[in-house]
């Protein structure tokens, strides 16, 4: 399921690539936000979110039931914990 699914095509403006189910994090998805590459996760409706970060051995969910879908906070919160995680190394 977390095989690279859409050959040489790219998933919205992040570079990520689609498994079965899953956004998957590339190489080029971690130059524009900070991850690991072969983390996956998924949006869901009404700003959720979730992100498995195996090399990291991390989980990140976000329920917060806001309509229309804000992924700033996605990413805002994505990089604070990548941040902690650098910090504590």
């Amino acid at each position: 399921m977390r095989t690279n699914q859409i050959g040489d095509f790219e998933v919205w403006d992040r570079r990520s690539k689609f498994g079965l189910g899953f956004e998957l994090i590339t190489e080029k998805g971690t130059a524009l936000c900070p991850g690991s590459v072969g983390s996956f996760g998924w949006w869901g409706a009404f700003t959720t979110w979730y992100l498995m970060d195996p090399s990291e051995d991390l989980i990140i969910l976000i329920y917060i039931n806001i309509d229309p879908m804000n992924f700033d906070i996605f990413e805002q919160f994505k990089i604070l914990v990548y941040q902690a995680l650098n910090d504590k190394k």
